[in-house]
C-alpha cells in the first residue's frame, strides 16, 4: 500500500505501529512490517472486490488481524536471531583438537634429538602463539557472526575494489623484501580465498539480469584471477579458489539467480574450465616432447604426485615420507610420532591431522575428518535453505571454501598434494589463517543467525539515478 493510502487510513499506521513494538530485533522490524503490510493490502483488496466500500474493508481487515501486542508477540518468537549452538560446539570442539595436536606436536619437536638444530624453544613460545591466533579467530568469528551481511550484497563493487587493492598489495609485499618469501606467500594464498565471499555479492547485485549477468560475474571473476595470476600468487590458492567459484556460479545458475533459460547460462559457465583443461594438457604435452629437461617446475610437481618413488631423494621425498607414514598407523595409536624434523614448523600447521593420526590412531583420526565434514554438509544444508538469496550465496561459498581445503589438506597429510601451501579452519597454525578462517566461518554463522532476521528486496536492483540536461530557446525581444 502506498504511503498516501496509509495516511487516509490511520488505522493501519496504528495497528503496524503497536505489532512491530514487540518485535525486538531491529534488523527484523523493518522486514516483519513489510510482509504484515503486503499481508494487510491483499486482505483489504479481497474485500473490496468482494463489493465493500474501502473504509469499511480497512476497518474489517484490521479487525480480522487480530490483537496486534499479541500477533506482534507471536512474530517476535519466530523473528529472532538464531543462536548456531550446534556449529559453535563444533567450532570450539575442534579448536581444543587443533591445539591440543600442535602443543603435542611442538613438544615433541622441542623434545627430539635434533633440537639442538634450532627447536630447543619451540614448545613455549608457539603454544603460546597458537592459543593467541585462536583466540584472535574466535573473536573474528563472533564479530563477523554478529554483523549484517547485506552490506556485502549492497556495496559488492567496492568490496571488489578494495579487493583488488589488496592483491596489488601481495604484489609490493612479494618484491619489497620487507617479508620473507613464506610470509609473502602466506599473505597472497590467504588474500586469494577472499575472492568467493566477494563474489558471492556480485552475484547478488546481478540477480535478475540473465546471461549478461552471469557473464559481467564471469569477467569480474578472471580479471581477479588475472591480476591475482600476475602479483604472483599461490597457485594452489588459485586453483582452490576457481573451484570454490565456479561451484558458487552453478549454485546460482542452478538456483535462477540470473533469471532466463538455464541451459545457455549453464555452457557458458562450463566453457573456461573446459577450455583450461585442454590448454593445460596440450601445454603438458608439448613439454612432455621436449624431454624431460624442458619440463617446467609445475610439470614435475604433477610427474612427482604421479610417481613419487622416481623421486624419492628429491622432489618427491615428502610424498614419500607422508604415505610411507599411513602404514605405521594403528587403531588407536601408539602415543609417539615418526615425524622427521627436517619438516619444521610445518609439523603444526600443514601435517596436524597427521599427527593425529599418528599419536591417537585411525578412529581419533576419522573422527576429526567426520567432524569436519558433518560441519560443512551442516553449513551447506542452512545455507541453501536460506530465503535471502544474498544469505544463500554467501553461506554457500563459506561451506564450499572450507569443504575444498579441507580435502586439499587431507590429500596433503596422507602423501597426495600438488601444492605445499594449505589451510583450513580449526587446525592449522597461523595468524593469517586465524583471520582468513574467522571471516569465512563467521559469515557462515551469520547467514544462519539471521536466518529469520534478514530479508531481501524483490526484483533487480536499482539503478543509480540519471539526469538529463534540457536546453531551453527562447525568443526575446530587443
Amino acid at each position: 500500500m502506498e504511503p498516501k493510502a496509509y495516511a487516509e487510513y490511520p488505522e493501519y499506521g496504528e495497528y503496524l505501529a503497536s505489532l512491530t513494538e514487540q518485535i525486538h530485533s531491529r534488523r527484523a522490524r523493518a522486514m516483519v512490517e513489510r510482509e504484515i503490510r503486503d499481508h494487510l493490502e491483499e486482505q483489504c483488496g479481497g474485500y473490496e472486490a468482494a463489493g465493500m466500500p474501502r473504509e469499511q474493508a480497512v476497518r474489517e481487515t484490521v479487525r480480522q488481524m487480530g490483537d496486534p501486542v499479541e500477533t506482534g508477540r507471536r512474530l517476535n518468537q519466530i523473528h529472532r536471531p538464531r543462536t548456531p549452538i550446534l556449529l559453535l560446539a563444533l567450532i570450539l570442539t575442534l579448536t581444543a583438537v587443533g591445539v591440543g595436536m600442535q602443543a603435542i606436536l611442538f613438544r615433541q619437536l622441542a623434545l627430539s634429538p635434533g633440537a639442538a638444530g634450532g627447536f630447543e624453544g619451540i614448545y613455549p613460545d608457539c603454544l603460546i602463539r597458537t592459543l593467541l591466533y585462536n583466540l584472535i579467530g574466535l573473536a573474528v568469528v563472533l564479530a563477523v557472526m554478529c554483523g549484517d551481511y547485506n552490506v556485502l550484497g549492497r556495496y559488492a563493487y567496492h568490496f571488489y575494489g578494495v579487493y583488488l587493492c589488496a592483491v596489488l598489495l601481495g604484489g609490493w609485499i612479494r618484491f619489497s623484501g620487507w617479508f620473507s618469501y613464506g610470509q609473502s606467500l602466506s599473505y597472497c594464498y590467504y588474500v586469494t580465498l577472499l575472492l568467493p565471499p566477494v563474489l558471492a555479492g556480485l552475484i547478488y547485485r546481478n540477480r535478475g539480469r540473465r546471461l549478461r549477468g552471469l557473464l559481467r560475474c564471469m569477467l569480474l571473476e578472471l580479471a581477479a584471477l588475472a591480476v591475482l595470476s600476475a602479483v604472483p600468487a599461490s597457485v594452489s590458492g588459485l586453483l582452490e579458489c576457481g573451484v570454490i567459484c565456479t561451484a558458487l556460479l552453478g549454485i546460482a545458475v542452478g538456483r535462477g539467480i540470473f533469471g532466463g533459460k538455464k541451459g545457455p547460462q549453464a555452457a557458458v559457465l562450463a566453457a573456461p574450465p573446459v577450455l583450461a583443461g585442454l590448454g593445460t594438457v596440450s601445454w603438458a604435452a608439448v613439454l612432455l616432447r621436449g624431454g624431460t629437461d624442458r619440463v617446467s617446475f609445475r610439470l614435475q610437481r604433477l610427474m612427482v604426485f604421479l610417481s613419487p618413488e622416481k623421486y624419492k631423494d628429491a622432489a618427491g621425498y615428502q610424498m614419500n615420507l607422508m604415505r610411507g607414514l599411513t602404514e605405521s598407523y594403528t587403531l588407536f595409536g601408539e602415543r609417539k610420532l615418526p615425524l622427521e624434523e627436517s619438516l619444521g614448523l610445518r609439523l603444526g600447521s600443514d601435517f596436524v591431522l597427521s599427527g593425529i593420526f599418528s599419536w591417537f590412531g585411525i578412529a581419533a583420526g576419522a573422527a576429526v575428518l567426520g567432524l569436519m565434514l558433518f560441519f560443512v554438509i551442516r553449513s551447506l544444508a542452512a545455507s541453501l535453505g536460506q530465503s535471502n538469496r544474498l544469505g544463500m550465496l554467501l553461506g554457500s561459498a563459506g561451506a564450499l571454501s572450507v569443504l575444498v581445503r579441507s580435502c586439499a589438506f587431507a590429500a596433503n597429510n596422507f602423501g597426495y598434494n600438488l601444492f605445499y601451501t594449505t589451510s583450513i579452519p580449526f587446525l592449522t597454525f597461523g595468524l593469517g589463517n586465524a583471520l582468513l578462517n574467522g571471516v569465512i566461518v563467521g559469515l557462515i554463522l551469520c547467514v544462519y543467525r539471521n536466518s529469520y532476521i534478514l530479508g531481501e528486496q524483490s526484483g533487480t536492483p536499482r539503478r543509480g539515478k540519471r539526469y538529463v540536461w534540457r536546453l531551453r530557446l527562447e525568443k526575446a525581444e530587443v
